[in-house]
């Protein structure tokens, strides 16, 4: 044994700082002295056994219900743009292009629209029949129009 240490030494001096240094910390620096006394390959054999493990987590899953209501949200919002773009370009076409009005969010798309039509994107049309007209002098009471619906008189 004495043999092998000689020719040995630098090694098991290395391997014996790393057994002292490994964060298991099963050997101090008092068992320096006993460590030497081992072979290469007595010292290879208590070098700790590293385990890893992997760790796989799941984060911010969504339920079925979840992704339901973030798919209907998503149609919902896509309705509403597609809305205020055509009610832009139906009354301003000729100054706000298809590629100007498609990099413009939601708000500032809600804020041209409102400021070109003066109303605000959801009211709502409660007219039934469309428009309406109604000749006055054939009523004998004043009518009750529906919202939408035009008074013709003659």
């Amino acid at each position: 044994m004495a043999d092998n240490a000689e020719k040995c030494a630098p090694c098991i001096k290395k391997k014996v700082d790393a057994l002292i240094a490994h964060t298991s910390k099963k050997f101090a620096e008092t068992d320096r002295g006993w460590l030497e006394t081992f072979s290469e390959d007595q010292l290879d054999k208590m070098i700790p056994t590293v385990i890893e493990k992997e760790v796989t987590k799941e984060v911010n899953v969504l339920t079925d219900a979840q992704k339901a209501a973030l798919a209907y949200g998503e149609k919902v919002l896509k309705e509403r743009r597609e809305k205020l773009i055509k009610g832009i370009q139906t009354n301003a076409k000729d100054v706000w292009s298809d590629a100007d009005l498609d990099d413009m969010d939601e708000v500032k798309l809600e804020k041209v629209f409102i400021s070109i039509n003066k109303v605000k994107i959801d009211e709502f049309d409660y007219s039934v029949a469309g428009e309406v007209e109604l000749n006055v002098n054939e009523c004998k009471e004043a009518p009750l129009l529906l919202t939408g619906a035009k008074l013709k008189t003659k």
